[in-house]
């Protein structure tokens, strides 16, 4: 298995824009809504999941996320409602399948799924050729896993799927 982690300042915006109420993470800014379109949406409360299907997009700041299936795993807060937090959900998961692309103005990132685990706030971008392209430089494999909290990521690949990185060198004046 070829390994490489490697502190990535694209992870710091990204990780900015992924907030959850019991991480403890805090913003003197309040976090921009977030905007879901698809085809059709399926909810259950009783096993509590939402699954966006069909062309789905999803909007939150500068950052968009479209995929071909987008499931959220949520749990009930425990907290008594209030005002602001009727029908408030935690999100415990979010799986995105089928043609996933991640934008924002720093990067751009495509798998074939992505996968965010908010009690451990890291983000797993899988398939043959996951790809995240930052500052010219490029890096992919089959699994890419993102560390928001330490801002780092690392590219696992094995002798059939290697792990590939292109970095721009600043041109000479």
């Amino acid at each position: 298995m070829v390994l490489l982690l490697w502190a990535g300042s694209w992870v710091v915006p990204l990780a900015a824009q992924l907030r959850d109420s019991e991480t403890g993470v805090a913003s003197a800014e309040p976090a921009p809504p977030v905007t879901i379109t698809a085809d059709e949406l399926i909810s259950d409360d009783t096993s509590k999941t939402a699954e966006f299907i069909g062309n789905v997009k999803v909007i939150r700041g500068f950052y968009t996320l479209t995929a071909d299936r987008l499931k959220v795993l949520y749990k009930r807060s425990d907290q008594p409602p209030s005002a602001d937090a009727v029908g408030r959900a935690n999100i415990r998961e979010i799986v995105a399948e089928g043609r996933v692309r991640i934008v924002s103005p720093d990067i751009t990132a495509s798998s074939e799924r992505a996968a965010y685990d908010a009690k451990n706030r890291r983000i797993e971008l899988s398939g043959e050729d996951a790809t995240v392209v930052h500052d010219g430089g490029t890096v992919s494999g089959p699994k890419i896993t993102v560390f928001l909290d330490t801002a780092q990521f690392q590219v696992s690949g094995d002798s059939e799927n290697r792990v590939r990185a292109v970095f721009k060198t600043p041109e000479k004046k």
